[in-house]
């Protein structure tokens, strides 16, 4: 990968039918020495691909808590939503992932955000019986 980039690649290319980037592939596969090199050389951490989900929603979805504070400290942005409306703060209270959920909300996730159904991460949270995250979502969730 190094030579690639020595050679000029486009460290933000989309290479597959899905639109991801070569950041979203080591994300998905949990490569931390690339996603480390990847950060390092400029990445942008917030390319969509083609459903709209960011290298930030990948590690939250797959529980990688470490990847998703490394990307958030390369400025990801924890409100981009995906094309059906969903926030990283959604994606991780609905996989029960507290730890990032925490991460995200001492970035400045909104609680109040709603996907297209009009749900918020605290109903979804709660109706997944997912209580360790709903109870850190309820001090900050004007709702109840």
């Amino acid at each position: 990968m190094q030579t690639l980039l020595q050679k000029g690649a486009d460290i933000n290319a989309k290479g597959d039918k899905d639109g991801r980037t070569t950041l979203m592939l080591a994300v998905t596969k949990g490569h931390k020495d690339i996603i480390r090199t990847l950060l390092d050389k400029g990445a942008d951490v917030n390319i969509r691909n083609n459903a709209g989900v960011t290298a930030l929603m990948i590690a939250v979805f797959k529980g990688c808590a470490d990847i998703a504070q490394a990307l958030l400290d390369k400025d990801a942005d924890v409100e981009t939503k995906t094309n059906v409306g969903e926030p990283a703060l959604m994606i991780a209270d609905q996989a029960g992932h507290a730890d990032i959920v925490k991460i995200l909300l001492d970035k400045g996730a909104n609680v109040e955000a709603k996907d297209r159904d009009e749900q918020t991460a605290f109903i979804i949270a709660a109706g997944g019986g997912h209580t360790e995250v709903a109870e850190l979502l309820s001090p900050n969730y004007s709702g109840l």
